[in-house]
């Protein structure tokens, strides 16, 4: 294990600010990346969505900061994500700024950071928008190597990153694959005479009284709009028993069954691998004639910028019922749908093959990145 030190000792750590909004002048016309929190996605920060112009830069608190500076969010949703400059840039004030200094290589310092990521979130003061501040990070200590064994470390992670961003790219591609198949095979469905609703019926869910304590965690899956990250809904994070459904509106929908959101996430489809139970911001899709659920789903996923469009609500997002079934759509045969559903099954068959792939390359990539700064990566 290598000697401690404090950040704040060997680095100096600035933050940068925001131009007035109200000045144009400011911002239009920008040539000066200007980076904020939202930016912090990736190990080098691609390309930030604003600009500043030089007078915006000379009469605000933002300065510019040099490549190879590593910014870390100590503000809201964002705290401890971080990136490296790869070119000069200034920052606003949510962005804290290491400065690039002799002893410490920046990838080094960037996957320290990503190390500690759940401990900064832990650091967080304040409600609604939880922050950590410039002397929080100067006080943390790192363990310090000598600088070229920092790089040994560093290329190490790097590899295993590398690995894991392909195989996210490679998944991501499978659905782009899928998208591109539903459009080659059925181009615009739009602006046709057949009203969906003559397809399907949408039934509602419900939720449990929570103050009610033995109608929750059974054995029964009771799904929420958070549920739904993927097109199959695999498993919740509620659960409820018989009596909870016997003694609300929700629902048990059958695996198979095609599940929509009306709040929240409009628009969002998934189709349950088991028996599960829905609230009321879902809706199970029945088919009542002529449709494959596989290509329901894809339909549906289509207008999801038209669902978006058409909701309503100050602070959560809806959608009538009506907003779906009214959907005017060319079906095309069945016997079409159902060989555009065997092709997405083959895809997904790949997809499964690169997600498993991933789940080894996340295990191996954070077993990594705990050892590398315990001393055991290159010791």
């Amino acid at each position: 294990m290598h000697k401690m030190r404090k950040i704040g000792s060997i680095i100096t750590v600035s933050s940068g600010g925001t131009p007035n909004r109200k000045r144009e002048d400011y911002y239009s016309g920008g040539t000066i990346p200007w980076v904020k929190t939202g930016d912090l996605k990736g190990k080098f920060i691609e390309k930030p969505k604003e600009y500043i112009t030089p007078v915006g830069l000379q009469n605000s608190s933002a300065k510019l900061f040099p490549k190879n500076t590593v910014l870390v969010a100590m503000y809201g949703a964002t705290i401890g994500a971080c990136s490296i400059l790869d070119e000069e840039a200034a920052t606003n004030q949510a962005c804290a700024a290491l400065l690039p200094c002799s002893e410490i290589e920046p990838a080094f310092l960037y996957f320290y950071f990503s190390s500690i990521k759940n401990d900064l979130v832990n650091k967080g003061v304040g409600g609604a928008q939880p922050n950590i501040s410039l002397g929080i990070l100067k006080n943390l200590e790192i363990p310090l190597p000598p600088l070229e064994e920092q790089k040994k470390i560093a290329a190490i992670l790097d590899a295993a990153d590398e690995y894991r961003q392909k195989t996210k790219a490679l998944i991501d591609k499978y659905d782009q694959l899928t998208q591109s198949l539903f459009l080659d095979m059925f181009g615009d469905l739009d602006g046709k005479a057949t009203l969906l609703g003559e397809f399907i019926k949408l039934l509602g869910g419900g939720t449990p009284s929570k103050d009610v304590e033995e109608f929750w965690n059974g054995n029964i899956p009771w799904a929420s709009v958070k549920d739904l990250k993927s097109d199959y809904l695999i498993s919740t994070q509620d659960s409820i028993t018989e009596d909870g459904v016997s003694n609300s509106a929700t629902r048990i929908v059958k695996k198979g069954t095609l599940i929509i959101a009306t709040r929240m996430a409009v628009g969002k489809c998934a189709i349950p691998t088991k028996d599960m139970a829905i609230n009321q911001d879902l809706k199970a899709v029945k088919i009542i004639k002529g449709l494959n659920v596989k290509f329901l789903q894809f339909l549906l996923k289509s207008k999801k910028s038209h669902f978006e469009h058409v909701s309503t609500g100050a602070t959560v997002k809806g959608i009538k019922i009506s907003h779906i079934t009214d959907l005017k759509v060319l079906i095309p045969e069945l016997s079409l749908q159902n060989q555009f559903a065997e092709r997405v099954a083959q895809i997904e068959k790949q997809k499964q093959q690169a997600e498993a792939s991933l789940v080894k390359a996340e295990e191996l990539f954070s077993s990594l990145l705990q050892r590398a700064f315990k001393g055991e990566l290159t010791s």
